[in-house]
């Protein structure tokens, strides 16, 4: 077990245990809540950092500049991000019945979303 160790750096080691905790984090949540409107959030912040490690692996990172990594920013965003989660978590979805929408507001609003989403997307694509 100790040369998987060895052939990674502390840098990689801290990144994949920043995405174990939130991993961790979000499937405690989900075996408590279940998945629903409450705990995708979670899930997809857990799928992000495990893509980080990916990300840290490839050569796509040849442009990040960085010293040495620590412990401390991972542990302190984790504690920031489980209180902006916090309402969240406590939020009681089931008691919702129905939800009223200006639909044409609403249908504005998704476009120019999606618009401006295409504009960060596209240049990306080409990396994969």
């Amino acid at each position: 077990m100790e040369y998987i160790f060895v052939l990674m750096s502390d840098d990689l080691f801290l990144v994949i245990i920043n995405a174990l905790f939130y991993c961790v984090w979000a499937a405690y949540y989900v075996t408590y809540k279940g998945f629903s409107i409450v705990t995708f959030p979670m899930v997809l912040w857990a799928a992000s950092a495990l893509s980080s490690i990916y990300y840290f692996t490839s050569d796509l990172r040849t442009h990040t500049l960085h010293d040495e990594l620590s412990i401390i920013p991972y542990l302190y965003l984790f504690v920031l991000v489980w209180i902006a989660f916090a309402p969240l978590i406590r939020f009681d979805y089931k008691s919702i019945e129905t939800i009223h929408v200006n639909s044409v507001l609403f249908k504005y609003i998704s476009i120019v979303i999606i618009m401006l989403s295409l504009i960060a997307i596209i240049p990306n694509i080409k990396y994969f």
